[in-house]
Formats: C-alpha cells, structure tokens, sequence
C-alpha cells in the first residue's frame, strides 16, 4: 500500500458525501457483473466489472452524473453540466459525452474511472492498481493526469500497486505490507534507498532494473559466481 498526498490543506473543503444512499431507480442491480464474453462460476478467479462497462449501460454522460443524482440535489442541467466539466477535465472530448463505455479504450475507461470517483469533490481517493492493465505509454498518461489532478485538487491518495516502479514515481510515503501486516513504513525516499526489513530487501532486489551498471553488477556477479562452481 503506497500514500499519495500533496501536503496542501488551504484548499477549500471537497469532502465527499459517503453516506450509504438508496438508489432512487427502479430495479437497480448493484451487484457486479462479469465481462460480457460468459458469466464466471461461483468462486472463480476473475474480477468482476463494475456496472457501468456492461454492454447495457447507459451512456458516459449519465455514468459520470450518476453520483450527483444519488447524492445531491442538483438539477438535471445542472449535473449534465458538473459531468461534462470532469469529463474534459480528464483530458476526453464533448462528442465522446454521449458514447457507450464499451466504444472506449482501456486508457480512456480508465480516465472515465477517475472521473466519475471526482465527481462530488473528494479529498481523498483509493486507487487499487489503478494503471496494472495497461499498456506502458497509456499507464505513463494516467499517471500524469493523477499528478496534475492532485496538485489541482489538493487530493490524497491511497495508492495500492505491486509496480515498484509507478510507487517510487507517485507516492511520497510508502507502507509495504507482507501477509496482510505492515512491515515498513516512511518516506519514498527512505524506504527505497535504506529499507529496513527483510521482505523489502528481498522485494526491492526481485525487482528489475534498467538501470545500465546495475545490470552489469548483476550479470558480473552471476559469471563469478558459475567460474567459482567450475573451479
């Protein structure tokens, strides 16, 4: 688990509205539905996609002001406005508003992701491996726009990756976590130049390198190592 924070509190007060709210449409399934290519069996390994990428749901423009119908009193103007505000703000175009999420990338579904989560003004977001599925270049841009977001919002994340390379990139704070308990916790700075337990080590020398003379470390150290077993 990796802590994202911008350290800026004069920021005027975003918090979201969290309450439980009861879904004012008729028939509403909040259940998750697996990808459209089959339903999975009970307790198969698969993760299921939320509601609004299924095949019959309603268009961008209404996924991202669903939030404000469930959780403020804003006319329906007024939320079609909020949405096309986020909608560009996360980089998409006016003529995408009205398109199916089934007609977007996976780089683009994920900008509609992060739109629709600031939608009513949070201050703090938890982003679980928010750019694991996509390609380098498409992660590169999410990442920027998480960066830009923040500094623009004054957001804290709580950002949960296995990519160390992303975490050394975003976080400022890092906790690693090992069988479901904390085993360290400070500064990017601290815990990637001087980590302190032996999972974090361990963690931290799995992980490759493109680091030029790091690999020359390595590939010098594995040829010693085979000339010292023949000798």
């Amino acid at each position: 688990m990796w802590q994202v924070h911008s350290g800026a509190h004069s920021h005027h007060d975003r918090s979201a509205d969290f309450r439980r709210v009861e879904d004012r449409r008729q028939g509403c399934e909040h259940r998750p539905r697996w990808p459209a290519a089959g339903n999975a069996p009970e307790g198969a390994d698969r993760v299921p996609e939320p509601l609004w990428l299924a095949q019959s749901a309603p268009e961008i423009g209404d996924v991202l002001a669903e939030p404000l119908l469930l959780n403020t009193n804003m006319s329906a103007d007024e939320r079609r406005s909020k949405a096309m505000q986020m909608l560009l703000k996360v980089g998409l175009e006016r003529e995408h508003f009205n398109r199916y999420p089934h007609m977007f990338s996976g780089g683009q579904r994920q900008r509609i992701a992060i739109a629709r989560a600031l939608i009513l003004n949070p201050k703090l977001l938890i982003l679980d491996e928010p750019v694991s599925a996509l390609d380098l270049s498409v992660q590169a841009q999410v990442l920027n726009l998480l960066s830009d977001l923040q500094e623009e919002f004054g957001l804290t994340y709580v950002f949960i990756s296995h990519d160390l390379s992303v975490v050394r990139y975003i976080a400022d704070d890092v906790m690693v976590m090992y069988f479901g308990e904390v085993v360290e916790y400070g500064s990017r700075d601290d815990v990637f130049n001087n980590p302190q337990h032996d999972y974090t080590k361990k963690l931290f020398a799995a992980t490759p390198r493109a680091d030029v003379n790091a690999i020359r470390a390595r590939v010098e150290a594995r040829a010693a190592a085979r000339q010292a077993v023949l000798s």
